[in-house]
Order: C-alpha cells, then sequence, then structure tokens
C-alpha cells in the first residue's frame, strides 16, 4: 500500500483487550485473532483517519526503529480480513450479535461468544438479558472482574417496582 493508503477495522471485526494484549473477533470469517499489545494498538489506531505515514510518526517513539516490520504487519492483517483499506457493510446489529454468540457458545467456542456479546452489550446498553448473558459468559472465559467489560464504565442502580424490575443508569 501507499504512504497515503488509510486503514480501519471492518465493520465485522470486534476488538476485545486481553490479558496478552488484544483479541479480535471476525463475525463474517469466524475468526479469532489474538494480538500482542502493538498490534492491538495499531488495530486501535487504524480507524480510517490516519495514513500509514501518519501511523508511523504516531507510532515511531513507541517501536522506534522496528516500524517498517510493524508497517508489513498492516499488509498481513489486511490479508487476513483483520483490517479493510476499503469501507464494506455495516458492522452487525446487537441482535445480530446476540444470535452469533448463541451459537458460537452452542459450539463450544465461548471467547469468540464473549467478545460477540460484549459489542452486543455495549451497543445496546439498556438490554438486561444482554448483561446477563455477559456475565454468564465473563464468568466461563473467567473474566468476571475484569475492568474492561462495558460495566466498568457504568454506574448502575436497580429500581423495584410492584410487578417488575428496571435498570437505570445514572
Amino acid at each position: 500500500m501507499s504512504g497515503t493508503a488509510t486503514y480501519h477495522l471492518p465493520g465485522s471485526v470486534i476488538l476485545a483487550p486481553s490479558d496478552e494484549g488484544f483479541v479480535a473477533y471476525d463475525t463474517e470469517r469466524r475468526r479469532l485473532h489474538r494480538l500482542n499489545p502493538t498490534a492491538g494498538l495499531l488495530a486501535e489506531l487504524c480507524d480510517g483517519s490516519r495514513t500509514v505515514g501518519d501511523l508511523g510518526t504516531q507510532l515511531s517513539p513507541l517501536v522506534g526503529t522496528a516500524w517498517p516490520r510493524r508497517r508489513h504487519w498492516l499488509d498481513e492483517a489486511v490479508e487476513n480480513g483483520l483490517l479493510a483499506t476499503t469501507r464494506e457493510g455495516p458492522a452487525p446489529t446487537a441482535a445480530e450479535l446476540v444470535r452469533l454468540a448463541h451459537r458460537l457458545q452452542q459450539r463450544d467456542e465461548v471467547l469468540g461468544a464473549y467478545i460477540c456479546q460484549r459489542r452486543a452489550t455495549e451497543i445496546a446498553p439498556d438490554h438486561a438479558r444482554h448483561w446477563l448473558r455477559l456475565g454468564e459468559l465473563a464468568h466461563i472465559t473467567g473474566r468476571r472482574q475484569r475492568p474492561e467489560t462495558p460495566i466498568s464504565g457504568i454506574s448502575t442502580r436497580i429500581r423495584t417496582t410492584p410487578r417488575s424490575l428496571t435498570w437505570s443508569r445514572r
């Protein structure tokens, strides 16, 4: 790619932090990518607004003379579907992600299910069932008390009414 090319995560790729750096789940290809911290940062910076030259400038204090190897990673990421250079279809909806998470869990692909459910909960935080499923999957994957779960940024309280429970955000 030329120095003026821009990269971005396709709508089908969901990026989530992990102990080792990041994981990215491609909902179209049903592929899980494990990224080291530098690759995860690079993927986060690929939002379509930065050229390859911009990325090199921003990352050079961190990677120093290793930028050419990181630059090569961009092309590999495009070949593997992790990054794209052209805009594609829309990202999956929360409902689509919840259905996919359920199918993945049935196939015992719980990390992919967790990532999809986490993104669905970020998209539609007012759905209590999304939070319930996220909690179940977080427990199964050992991510129950991790600060990167969407709940860490939301102050939630429960109000009880005679017939129902309702959630509200402060």
